[in-house]
């Protein structure tokens, strides 16, 4: 049995994935690690969060304070876990666990898990981790790399809260009157992980997830799997389907893009926080975007994009035409600053734009507030 130590190279994993999703394995391998605690109300209350997408944050920080101070190496080393909390430690924070521990809870599944190459043991084979992040997500389980992983462009970042905004962006139906839910199509462009259509199954009759990254398309595949989601598709290409040898037939016109945009170079270096989590890209990137997506719309199809914005003024995309309504939540004088923004190109001439203040109540930006 191949047993890497991490899914570099990728290769095995991605092969052994594909198998386990054509057979359905993965969907009952997902349902078991959900009943044994892998879901997203055992993460939040296991890490005392509101949000999943916080534990990994939250958590790391809580155990780097605890690994300096005892002069201990990352991750620190878990004896003792209380049954519940193994998968939530293991998958989530990225802990190294006792093996026996990880085995007696999984039970009949710990020899797939080490086929799949989700779980990898230390040289003494005492030790347990794992290979990826599986974050619960509603019903989904979306899966990246680990948090501590270092970070290069062939990441897969694990999700952070600007998927959580550009999800509570989304609306809630597609299909308008005289149309049915089938005949919709939905392209999500630098899916990542593909949380965002991975949390919302069911929005389109069609749905697409694009990204550059083959790491990140191969991930998104084995969170498709887990989860049991057919109905999304996800393929490598640099922003749009067709940029590469990978045009199908039939590719749009899409009633919804969405696009969680990584932040531009030049605003890391122009004084912002390069926060671990934060996914970068080059500075002509949402420039790109904007001057392609309106000819990939369907009629009455809009265009949800989660952002970096300059702390002076809204972005440029604010000049379109048709309906734009573009929100920052990031404070003043907090940098790099992130905004949401929807444009309708069928819409009435009209421009909104504003601030919001988010509160702990209600951390992410919602539809109802995006809404013009």
């Amino acid at each position: 049995m191949a047993d890497p130590s991490d899914c570099e190279p990728l290769g095995y994993a991605a092969a052994a994935w594909r198998r386990a999703c054509n057979t359905g394995v993965l969907t009952g391998l997902g349902r078991r690690l959900q009943a044994l605690g892998l879901s997203e109300r055992a993460v939040t209350q296991c890490f005392g969060v509101r949000c999943p997408g916080h534990a990994p944050r939250a958590f790391r920080a809580r155990l780097g304070r605890i690994a300096a101070s005892a002069a201990k190496s990352w991750p620190p080393v878990f004896e003792t876990v209380p049954p519940a909390a193994v998968l939530p430690y293991l998958f989530v924070a990225g802990l190294r666990l006792p093996a026996e521990c990880v085995a007696r809870r999984v039970g009949d599944d710990w020899p797939l898990l080490r086929e799949l190459a989700l779980v990898s043991l230390s040289a003494d084979r005492i030790l347990a981790q794992a290979t990826v992040a599986i974050l619960p997500v509603g019903r989904a389980l979306v899966v990246s790399d680990r948090a501590d992983r270092e970070r290069g462009r062939d990441t897969a970042l694990i999700c952070d809260d600007s998927a959580f905004h550009t999800i509570g962006a989304v609306p809630g139906r597609l299909a308008g009157p005289g149309r049915d839910r089938a005949g919709t199509r939905w392209l999500d462009v630098g899916t990542g992980s593909g949380i965002v259509p991975l949390a919302r199954p069911g929005l389109a009759g069609s749905v697409l997830g694009t990204d550059i990254n083959p790491r990140a398309v191969a991930m998104a595949r084995l969170g498709a799997g887990l989860s049991g989601i057919s109905d999304v598709t996800f393929r490598v290409a640099d922003l749009w389907p067709g940029t590469r040898s990978d045009r199908v037939p039939g590719d749009g016109p899409w009633d919804l893009i969405t696009f969680n945009a990584p932040i531009p170079d030049h605003a890391i270096l122009a004084g912002g926080e390069d926060e671990p989590l934060y996914r970068v890209g080059p500075a002509d990137l949402l420039p790109r975007f904007w001057a392609g997506v309106g000819a990939l719309l369907a009629p009455r199809g809009e265009v949800i994009v989660h952002s970096w914005q300059p702390e002076s003024g809204y972005p440029a995309c604010l000049n379109l035409p048709g309906s734009v309504s573009a929100i920052r939540y990031t404070p003043r004088g907090v940098g790099p600053a992130f905004g949401l923004t929807l444009w309708r190109p069928d819409g009435p001439d009209q421009c909104r734009s504003m601030a919001v203040t988010l509160t702990e109540n209600a951390s992410h930006v919602t539809r109802a507030l995006l809404d013009p």
